[in-house]
């Protein structure tokens, strides 16, 4: 069997950590190396990773490197024929290295996982993060890539520091080999909640989904094989509209009461978090705007 390391990025990631990493130590197969990637913290990040020194190797930098380049970090210092990618929000099913390993064939650059929502009934405060075999997305928390593979694309593509850097690395990389999808890889995403302050993180995020819909929906790229051409037409299916970028979050946008069709509300801290689920959505779209203006872009 080939052998497996596991690249986790964290920034700020005190209050999950301990659980992703004892979930990776519990696997039924043992990988060969785990990386931490602490991000700058400024948390306590830094002491839960002391608590496995010896089993985690940890790498940090003095300045922040955002999740494309800390995922960079991580797959420099790896030194397995496979990396698997796991977020710091996230906890690993025991089975997911054995079934991710087991999962590869010789086409196959990489492998993805399912990804589930560690809470049965999420509101509009929660941070949902779901994949399954029809998703348009590469989600990073949960997928493996041949290392030699990965060093011959060059890693991640650092213009996404904070987004679409997944999605970008695997369309490049459904042009090297198939990427497949295994439902027993499966990592359950913490319960976390929407703030003030994440909201504004991830503005920057929404700027550069403007310039990932410009580089693959809005420009020819002649070179792209059958495998990318379909993930290509799969996420223009699931984002866009003509040039509209996500009709569904412009109407809450525009119109806030059809955020109670989006999100049932079941208690009263539900209730109450709508007017910030609203501002997130309108953020959105202004990120959206300014993107397409600094990128040249003409999405709405």
């Amino acid at each position: 069997m080939a052998s497996a390391a596991v690249v986790i990025p964290a920034h700020d990631a005190q209050e999950t950590l301990a659980a992703c990493l004892d979930s990776v130590l519990s696997q039924s197969v043992a990988p060969a190396q785990i990386v931490l990637v602490d991000d700058a913290s400024s948390d306590g990040t830094a002491s839960v990773a002391a608590r496995y020194a010896g089993r985690v190797e940890v790498v940090r930098g003095e300045r922040r490197l955002f999740v494309a380049g800390a995922r960079n970090a991580g797959l420099r210092a790896a030194r397995a024929e496979i990396v698997f990618f796991l977020d710091a929000d996230c906890r690993a099913d025991p089975r997911w290295l054995a079934a991710g390993l087991a999962a590869f064939r010789d086409a196959a650059v990489g492998v993805r996982g399912r990804t589930v929502y560690d809470h049965p009934e999420p509101g509009p405060r929660d941070r949902v993060i779901e994949t399954g075999p029809r998703s348009a997305y590469f989600n990073t928390c949960n997928i493996a890539y041949l290392r030699e593979a990965l060093s011959k694309l060059g890693g991640f593509d650092e213009r996404f520091w904070c987004g679409r850097e997944d999605t970008d690395l695997a369309f490049r990389a459904l042009g090297v080999g198939d990427i497949l999808y295994d439902a027993d890889m499966l990592v359950f995403h913490q319960r976390r909640f929407w703030t003030a302050r994440q909201i504004m993180d991830d503005a920057p995020r929404d700027q550069l989904e403007v310039l990932f819909v410009k580089t693959y929906l809005f420009s020819r790229n002649p070179g792209h094989n059958e495998r990318q051409r379909r993930a290509i037409a799969a996420f223009r299916d699931d984002c866009a509209w003509g040039r509209v970028l996500y009709p569904r979050k412009l109407l809450a946008a525009v119109f806030p009461p059809v955020l109670l069709l989006r999100y049932p509300v079941r208690s009263a801290a539900d209730a109450a978090s709508l007017p910030l689920c609203w501002l997130r959505f309108v953020i959105k779209r202004l990120m959206y705007w300014y993107g397409a203006l600094r990128y040249r872009c003409a999405v709405v």
